[in-house]
């Protein structure tokens, strides 16, 4: 064999290959610092006065012997004069063994809240109602 030649010159740029596999996913990231503290909200409007009162309507009672399903008069409770009704209620009471169960309860106007009891066992004494009303100016 003769000497080494000269180098040759340089060849064609070949093909672009295939794209490889995907490599695994990397490790999470440490958590980043809070935020700071935001600006501190506008204050919100007053609330509603205070004031609200509880008013006792006259107590009403059945008369004595009534047989079961005997109906007391109404008791009414009246909230003052510029003052509404928020709510009420109403207690009935016996003055012997009868029985006495609340048949309505229900605010009768915006001002008013009304009740009556009904005899549910028969027996001595009166069975009564009273009604109760929370008035808000």
């Amino acid at each position: 064999m003769g000497p080494t030649g000269p180098q040759g010159p340089t060849g064609a740029t070949g093909a672009a290959g295939a794209t490889g596999a995907t490599g695994s996913a990397g490790a999470d990231g440490n958590d980043g610092a809070d935020g700071a503290t935001g600006a501190t909200g506008a204050t919100g409007a007053t609330g509603p006065s205070s004031g609200a009162t509880l008013v006792t309507g006259t107590p009403s009672s059945t008369v004595s012997g009534l047989s079961v399903g005997g109906v007391s008069g109404t008791s009414t409770a009246s909230c003052a004069s510029g003052k509404v009704i928020l709510g009420g209620g109403a207690r009935t009471t016996t003055t012997g063994t009868a029985v006495g169960g609340l048949v309505h309860s229900y605010p009768s106007s915006t001002t008013e809240w009304s009740a009556q009891a009904a005899v549910v066992l028969a027996g001595t004494g009166d069975i009564g109602v009273t009604a109760y009303a929370l008035c808000s100016p």
